[in-house]
């Protein structure tokens, strides 16, 4: 019984510091056998460790980096078709205001024609001279559509 009161009297003696050695022996054995873990980033029922979490995050930025290359993808697709698109309607509104000029200026050779005999300034020289015009327009077209088949025939007999 000797040591076992020598002990015990030991312990009395230096308690607060076999307390606080007690407390630094369990504090080291938390710290070292119990894993620090957190809420998964990918599956909020699950905890992680820093290792998973870490292993998480580079597959989920994998992930996000595919997903802005699909979208730069159609972005870049969806642009190229609306460039198409505004290149057809500068196409129309060209086409659409050479035909109001070609009308406008068969308008004004008639109209012409139409001023001067409703201001009853029409002499048989001014209506010969807007008919020729007219005449001499339409000419000028037929023989311009004229001269196109002509070279489409002679095209396709070459062809055959």
């Amino acid at each position: 019984m000797d040591i076992l009161h020598t002990l015990l009297k030991f312990a009395d003696h230096h308690r607060y510091t076999l307390i606080a050695l007690a407390i630094c022996i369990g504090l080291s054995g938390w710290l070292v056998g119990c894993q620090v873990k957190t809420q998964s980033v990918v599956d909020p029922a699950a905890t992680v460790t820093p290792t998973q979490l870490a292993r998480e995050v580079v597959f989920m930025q994998g992930q996000f980096d595919k997903q802005a290359a699909s979208i730069e993808g159609a972005t870049a697709t969806y642009n190229a078709e609306v460039d198409t698109f505004n290149a057809l309607i500068t196409e129309a509104e060209a086409d659409l205001t050479m035909k109001i000029e070609r009308r406008r200026k068969i308008v004004e050779v008639l109209g012409g024609l139409g001023t001067l005999a409703a201001e009853g300034t029409l002499t048989p020289l001014a209506a010969i001279g807007s008919i020729l015009q007219l005449l001499l327009a339409g000419g000028v077209a037929g023989l311009g559509a004229d001269v196109i088949r002509k070279n489409r025939i002679i095209a396709a007999a070459k062809t055959d």
